[in-house]
């Protein structure tokens, strides 16, 4: 048994981001079971065990994606291949190190080289250690495909390229990309990744594909130019004179043109989602730009500060400079950090004052009164001491002084259509913090990772991750608390988008982005019954003091109605004004269920008071951001769970998720433990086979697959057992379930009209493999019900 082990993209990894491992398992003897593990690289290393199961059939050889989070002082990764029988096989690898503040720029293309430089930094040669790396680095690694297998090798999930600035594609066919390898790439650009796409001989291979589909044009093949002049002009540098070949490509109305020459687009942009797609019109390595290094280098850096700004907090003077009509059109977007005086603190301590002194007057009065003039000075302690104890309080709960830090991320929309202003008060309240595990300089260092607005429509929120956050007291627009939920520690980058659905109403959603890709919903839980707005309806231009909070108004709950009917009725209401689509039916189906699930009483207040749910986004309504925000019905106490309902993006078409986990509190003592209830998840390719309500599948004839889509927190967890309980309807389809130990399928014994259930053996890994799969096979003309639901139990 041989490894062959590749660490990071084209040699290049960053510190602290998840890096793919790549294992090539070659097997020139009897087919092999056993483990490809990632363990501790030393006794500092306090991160589990990462393994994936194998099966490496007589003299194969097959390649399998790792993933590692190299820290500072690594020089080299252990991997181990661990036979079920015989001695493990160890093999180490390394790459060149970079510092997470640098740049790498990944060029995909069939042949290395041709993309210029970054900056002043040239292209790494040679293999640093972690000790070594430059804080300024800025490269360009290549990834080329193998020469053997004509694999590309990139990973299989959008957090493999956690470590990436940007992806350059050249002179590659969209053929070149496995399946899952395109998914990983369209998440990553559509989730704040940054996507160039060059000319090059093979641009019309690009037509029809997804490469064309987030590009800002349509590519219609290739002409010539005379000259580049108007590239030369736009960034100031010097081009060889001589004709170029460019790419023929139409315009996309979405699109924005940097570079227009004859009017063609030589340079143009187009947001997908948080993210943006890039097309370069000309050839990097043809005449003239393979001999025009510098012009490539500002190409490169322009886009670059476009999409990933370094520059992210400017003071109020700085903005104002630059503008005087702030705040207006032409504002790059950015972040404002504004202290404000916090006239409610010196409203309460200057009532807490007039208490006092109404309490110390009042108790001298009553002394002097009963002639005990003795009890005046033991009177006047016991009240200075209590009065004492209450400041230090409320010194304590208003740790930032006597102002808040107020993070006004200001957006303005390039077109001008429409104007979009975010207020959020980030106080941190140490009391409410200590209990959550959250420290008032973790607030702090939120705020200061605050960012504005790229659009009006979308508001990413990024902070680099390193601390435990646990529950985090929010204030937005004063309208009281609002908490991040979310019982462990992140891993990764955070990202909060807060995305406009009518002029009363904002879906917030944070997301962490980890290793295993999976949208753990890190949910904003307003502690009142508040429907919140703060954002102008797309296609209105509204002028407003962005600190203004007398329009947004308080919406209670209606009486006896729980979060759940009240999301139900709205979701109803808005598919009653068109004709309902599927998902429309089965979300308002799926949300009725939620809401007669035995949850237990709703608790008698949140965080500070009110009962904790979110009011859901309507998906209904065409939004190109609604895939990517999770709709959430639930409240929360620390001895219920959460129910989160979630449309994930990454997962295949027509599958919906419905996650219970328990939040930290008694609950939680003495070891985690929470369920998971997954409702059926249509895969794309399971044609034939309707969703119904109450988990039942409506099968015709044919075989058909369900494949039950497992989710966990952004920390493996052990699965204690899964259920699979499955039931027919008179005599139907025959039922299989996938065995991941033996890798075969076995039959489910099911008896008519009735339901069985069944102890599965849960995948080895279910994070690399997260699905259970049932196999139907229907022999009957008429279509036959088929019941399928699964649980399961996660333990430490």
């Amino acid at each position: 048994m041989e490894l062959n082990v590749t660490v990071g993209l084209g040699g290049h990894a960053k510190l602290g981001c998840w890096t793919p491992v790549r294992v090539v398992l070659s097997n020139p003897g009897e087919a092999a079971l056993g483990e490809l593990v990632l363990p501790p690289q030393d006794a500092t290393d306090a991160r589990s065990d990462y393994r994936i199961p194998v099966e490496a059939p007589p003299s194969s050889r097959r390649a399998f994606l790792l993933y590692a989070r190299p820290r500072t002082g690594m020089t080299a990764l252990r991997v181990e291949f661990r036979p079920t029988a015989g001695p493990p096989v160890v093999k180490t690898a390394t790459c060149s190190w970079h510092d997470p503040r640098s740049r790498i720029v990944l060029g995909v293309s069939r042949k290395a080289g041709g993309l210029g430089t970054i900056g002043a930094a040239p292209v790494t040669s040679g293999h640093r250690s972690a000790a070594e790396y430059s804080a300024a680095d800025s490269v360009v690694a290549y990834v080329t495909p193998d020469r053997s297998t004509g694999a590309l090798g990139l990973p299989d999930r959008a957090a493999g390229y956690e470590g990436v600035t940007a992806i350059v594609l050249r002179d590659i066919s969209p053929e070149d990309f496995e399946d899952f390898e395109r998914e990983a790439l369209v998440s990553w650009v559509k989730s704040g990744g940054l996507l160039i796409v060059t000319s090059s001989p093979a641009v019309a291979e690009l037509r029809d594909s997804f490469i064309e589909e987030l590009s800002p044009v349509r590519f219609r093949g290739q002409s010539a130019m005379p000259n580049l002049n108007a590239l030369a002009e736009h960034f100031r540098q010097r081009l060889p004179s001589g004709r170029a070949l460019v790419a023929a490509t139409e315009r996309k109305p979405d699109a924005r043109v940097i570079v227009e020459q004859d009017g063609l687009p030589l340079l143009a942009s187009r947001p997908s989602e948080t993210g943006m797609a890039c097309f370069l019109a000309a050839d990097c390595t043809a005449p003239p730009l393979d001999a025009a290094d510098s012009l490539l280098t500002e190409v490169w850096s322009d886009l670059l500060e476009e999409q990933h700004p370094m520059d992210r907090c400017r003071p109020l003077s700085r903005l104002k400079s630059q503008d005087s009509s702030w705040p207006g059109d032409g504002l790059s977007p950015g972040i404002v950090q504004l202290p404000i005086l916090q006239w409610e603190a010196f409203g309460l301590l200057g009532g807490y004052l007039l208490a006092y002194i109404g309490v110390l007057v009042a108790v001298n009065l009553v002394a002097k009164r009963l002639d005990r003039r003795e009890w005046t000075g033991q009177a006047t302690l016991l009240v200075v001491l209590g009065f004492s104890v209450g400041a230090w309080y409320i010194g304590s709960a208003t740790r930032l002084g006597a102002c808040r830090t107020y993070a006004a991320g200001v957006g303005v929309a390039r077109s001008g259509a429409s104007v979009g202003w975010l207020e959020a008060v980030w106080g941190i309240r140490s009391a409410a913090a200590r209990e959550y595990g959250l420290s008032p300089a973790d607030g702090a260092q939120t705020a200061e990772y605050l960012t504005g607005a790229r659009r009006a429509r979308s508001h990413p929120v990024r902070q680099q991750a390193g601390f435990a956050v646990r529950d985090m007291p929010v204030d937005l627009w004063g309208f009281g608390a609002v908490r991040v939920q979310g019982p462990w520690q992140l891993q990764g980058r955070i990202t909060a988008r807060l995305v406009e659905l009518d002029a009363n109403r904002v879906a917030v959603s944070i997301e962490n982005g980890t290793p295993y890709d999976l949208r753990w919903p890190f949910v904003l839980l307003p502690s009142a019954p508040v429907l919140m707005s703060g954002l102008i309806p797309a296609g209105e231009t509204r002028e407003t003091d962005p600190f203004e909070r007398s329009r947004f108004q308080r919406q209670p709950a209606a009486p006896g109605k729980t979060p759940f009917d009240l999301v139900a009725e709205h979701s109803q209401a808005e598919d009653s004004k068109t004709a309902p689509s599927a998902e429309a039916r089965i979300r308002h189906r799926l949300l009725r269920r939620l809401g007669s699930m035995e949850m237990g009483s709703p608790p008698s207040g949140g965080l500070f008071g009110g009962p904790s749910y979110w009011m859901p986004p309507d998906t209904s309504a065409p939004d190109p951001f609604a895939p990517a925000t999770p709709i959430v019905a639930a409240w929360v106490r620390p001895d219920r769970p959460l129910v989160t309902l979630a449309p994930a993006r990454e997962v295949h078409a027509g599958e919906l998720l419905v996650l219970v986990e328990v939040p930290p509190g008694p609950a939680a003592s003495g070891g985690l433990r929470g369920f998971v209830d997954v409702l059926p998840a249509l895969d794309a390719t399971a044609r034939g086979v309707r969703l119904g309500s109450e988990g039942k599948l409506a099968v015709d004839s044919g075989v058909h697959e369900v494949r039950f889509r497992l989710s966990s927190s952004p920390r493996p967890q052990r699965l204690d057992r899964l259920l699979l309980t499955a039931g027919v309807e008179g005599s139907g389809p025959e039922l299989e379930v996938y065995d991941y130990r033996n890798y075969s399928w076995r039959p489910i014994e099911t008896r008519p009209n009735a339901r069985t259930t069944t102890y599965l053996e849960p995948p080895a890994d279910y994070v690399r493999w997260p699905w259970v799969k049932v196999r139907l096979t229907h022999a009957g003309r008429e279509a036959a019900t088929v019941y399928c639901a699964l649980s399961g139990q996660f333990a430490e």
